[in-house]
């Protein structure tokens, strides 16, 4: 399937000499990393090589005219890459955001009503269980979802534990905005 993928100059480098490029934890957003790394390990297999933390990729090309792939003003390369499904897990971007954020994930309006009312009456770890439980949403991209809540498709994000320097296709350079 083809991807694209956002790396730094430092990591691309790294990938052209080692042969591949993976996933780092430095600036990761630990919990949210972890908790991804984890359904990866479940859902497509454990990791390769020493990283353990995932690439990730989109499935509709980033515009580099947008702000927030990297710190303004650094360079990067937006990598066009061809990476079997099975090595992929595919999420919704949007709904990935309440991981990242450790949110309760709604799968609508009512069930977030919901969620904050029985806020009053669910202590800390029942309440933890709870949001965590609702996480798995990201990967129902054909599952039942309020369209006017949510919208008509997912915005599809993909994560892999490494791209092999074979699968790159085109790695133009940019500066980011």
């Amino acid at each position: 399937m083809r991807l694209y993928t956002i790396s730094t100059p430092k990591a691309f480098r790294v990938s052209q000499q080692q042969g591949r490029l993976a996933g780092s934890g430095k600036h990761a957003f630990r919990p949210a990393y972890h908790w991804m790394a984890g359904q990866m390990a479940a859902r497509i297999g454990p990791p390769t090589g020493r990283s353990r933390y995932p690439v990730w990729g989109w499935v509709e090309k980033p515009d580099l005219r947008e702000s927030g792939h990297l710190p303004a003003g650094d360079k990067g390369y937006r990598l066009t890459v061809e990476i079997p499904e099975e090595r992929m897990l595919l999420s919704d971007f949007d709904m990935w955001h309440f991981v990242l954020n450790g949110d309760y994930l709604p799968v609508s309006e009512a069930d977030e009503v919901r969620f904050e009312a029985s806020q009053r009456k669910l202590g800390g770890r029942a309440r933890r269980a709870e949001i965590e439980a609702s996480w798995p949403r990201i990967f129902e991209l054909d599952g039942e979802r309020d369209r006017d809540w949510w919208g008509e498709s997912p915005r599809l994000q993909a994560t892999f534990w490494h791209v092999e320097r074979s699968e790159v296709l085109v790695a133009p350079p940019f500066t980011a905005r």
